[in-house]
Order: C-alpha cells, then sequence, then structure tokens
C-alpha cells in the first residue's frame, strides 16, 4: 500500500475514509485492508469493497470499481 488516503465505498453503500495501510486478515481469516481513521487502525473485508478511490491526486491511478462475478 501506498499509505494513500482513499475512500471505500462499501456494499451497503457506506463511505470509509482513511489512510490505507496494508492488507491482513482479520479474526475469521477473511481478507482485508487495514485502514487508519481517526486515530487508530480498522480492518475492511476485501469483499464488501465495492470502489476505491484516491483523495489525492497520484501517478498510479485514481478509483478502481470492483465487480462481483
Amino acid at each position: 500500500m501506498y499509505q494513500f488516503p482513499i475512500i471505500l465505498t462499501l456494499n451497503t453503500s457506506e463511505k470509509v475514509e482513511g489512510i490505507a495501510k496494508n492488507t491482513k486478515r482479520n479474526e475469521l481469516r477473511e481478507e482485508c485492508m487495514e485502514l487508519f481513521v481517526n486515530g487508530k487502525n480498522i480492518l475492511i473485508v476485501l469483499d464488501t469493497i465495492v470502489k476505491l478511490k484516491v483523495s489525492v491526486e497520484n501517478s498510479h491511478f485514481s478509483e478502481v470499481i470492483f465487480h462481483k462475478e
């Protein structure tokens, strides 16, 4: 992760803003994205993410939309 500030849109339409830190597995062994939000690290299950948007301009990417198959 490049530690970019990101906005995640979840499959519940909830938006979560934070700094992308890493990927990890939670206690249920689900793959997650670790975000730094409001002074603490939280885990978001990857399968719940619909869209990832980077909040700053960068040369790598600006937005990724995930499709379920």
